[in-house]
């Protein structure tokens, strides 16, 4: 175990494959998901659908993450709970993640994934605010998203350590194997792994 030189470390994270991407259109109101202002922590409301519109896209990924298209941040609630809907910088956290759950109208419901008894919800047509609420099934948490064919996946880079709130170490192990003359594979013994290395080096 040793230290490691966090200025120059990076943490690779994949988002899976995208399983839908577009307009996401509530069953009750048949309004669409949007961002009040393309900034980070902006709140969303629901306003009437534009298919062209691609400040209403935002893509579903196999991780969780409901990204938006045109800022690339992650929709979740503003203080990781029940708190009303923004976009914010994606920290890959269960608060910022979603179950989709299929319905059988062709809609889905999008669970918490930090609390399963919480699904996002359009609040009512005064107050056209998104917020996780308890799970009813009712059509207010129902949600039809533009087309569901799945895409390759995609990855982020992400910066650790040195200001980031993240300590990091290293550690490292090592087996051996070998494979007899019948083309079996099996762990490696130690004298058979000294020798290996007395010939090696």
């Amino acid at each position: 175990m040793g230290n490691v030189d966090c200025s120059t470390l990076s943490m690779f994270r994949e988002r899976g494959a995208a399983t839908a991407q577009g307009v996401m259109i509530n069953r009750d109101s048949e309004r669409c998901i949007v961002p009040v202002e393309n900034s980070n922590e902006a709140q969303v409301s629901t306003a009437v659908c534009d298919n062209d519109d691609v400040n209403q896209h935002f893509t579903i990924h196999t991780n969780g993450e409901i990204v938006h298209d045109v800022t690339g941040f992650c929709l979740g609630p503003k203080d990781g709970t029940t708190g009303i809907f923004s976009i914010s910088s994606c920290a890959d956290t269960k608060s910022q993640a979603f179950v989709p759950e299929a319905q059988t109208d062709g809609t889905y419901i999008l669970t918490s994934m930090i609390d399963t008894t919480q699904c996002a919800t359009e609040l009512d047509m005064q107050d056209t605010s998104v917020a996780h609420r308890d799970c009813t099934s009712a059509d207010n948490q129902k949600w039809e998203i533009g087309s569901n064919e799945w895409s390759a996946p995609t990855f982020t880079w992400i910066e650790m350590g040195c200001g980031h709130g993240v300590e990091t170490s290293y550690a490292y192990s090592e087996s051996y194997t070998y494979i007899d003359s019948d083309d079996v594979e099996s762990e490696a013994h130690e004298d058979l792994i000294d020798s290996a290395k007395d010939a090696l080096y």
